[in-house]
């Protein structure tokens, strides 16, 4: 059963990790009629360590809560503490909380739609559906080679701040598993496909499609803003992401050719999944 049915566009924007997403959501928000929060982790925080309460599927957890809370402390919204359930136990009653909050924020900023980027929320669409009234998904692809040469960059640079694969095939496994994932939703309503490449390449292009889907008016020069607004989503500790707060990421180019030997090179070619099937729709 969904919660929360009003007016408001609930947006997720899913997809592999370092594909992107960070510098899609800046764009969007950087639109007037729209809000967006740094990385919540929320649903995969619902997730029980424990294989028996997973069974139970309706379970959520306590770290769900912690998170709500700690958000509120980073949105300056403290006064909405009260909203975060104190004794909840059903994975219901945890994302009830947590979609008013969200809400709330949106129409206190006169906001038509909110985005909610947590790229591993690709694995948590079937509840996300189920629970989140007027939702849409916002799935990004990068080529393959790219995102890989991203993830071991960033395992490299920042070592245990960085909480993604380190390894080669840890990193193809990430980027295929997106890709197969995201995959099941092609031709399924509310799911929208995006390329890195074109973001990059078409910008106001991709933009105007992205915000058709979503039923939001495009706005012009949004691009001018999107440092501005990546300030603002990125934690002081998310220091790979800082690139995008820089404002100098529109460029297709990866570091393939300079992290990679010819030998790992073509041995990550020969193991990434196909995303050439992907609709822009």
């Amino acid at each position: 059963m969904n919660h929360h049915s009003n007016d408001l566009v609930r947006a997720f924007i899913v997809g592999c990790p370092r594909s992107g997403t960070t510098l899609l959501q800046s764009l969007l928000a950087a639109h007037s009629k729209v809000i967006s929060f740094p990385e919540t982790q929320f649903f995969r925080r619902l997730e029980p360590s424990k294989p028996l309460f997973r069974k139970l599927k309706v379970i959520g957890t306590r770290a769900a809560r912690a998170r709500m809370i700690r958000f509120l402390g980073e949105m300056d919204a403290d006064d909405l503490l009260p909203m975060v359930p104190r004794y909840a136990v059903l994975k219901t009653q945890y994302i009830r909380a947590f979609v008013a909050i969200l809400d709330t924020l949106a129409r206190r900023g006169d906001k038509d739609c909110w985005i909610e980027k947590s790229p591993k929320h690709l694995d948590q669409i079937p509840l996300i559906t189920r629970t989140v009234a007027n939702c849409r998904f916002i799935h990004l692809l990068r080529e393959g080679s790219a995102s890989v040469a991203s993830l071991i960059d960033a395992s490299r640079k920042y070592g245990g701040a960085w909480h993604g694969p380190t390894t080669i095939d840890g990193c193809i496994a990430e980027y295929n598993h997106s890709v197969e994932v995201s995959r099941r939703y092609i031709g399924t309503k509310y799911h929208c496909f995006v390329r890195y490449e074109s973001v990059v390449q078409q910008t106001d292009v991709e933009l105007e499609r992205i915000f058709d889907f979503l039923g939001i008016t495009m706005e012009p020069d949004l691009a001018k803003r999107q440092s501005e607004v990546a300030a603002k989503l990125i934690r002081p500790e998310e220091k790979w992401k800082s690139n995008v707060q820089a404002g100098g990421v529109f460029a297709v180019a990866s570091k393939f050719e300079s992290l990679f030997t010819e030998q790992e090179r073509s041995y990550v070619q020969s193991r990434l999944a196909d995303a050439s099937a992907f609709p822009a729709n």
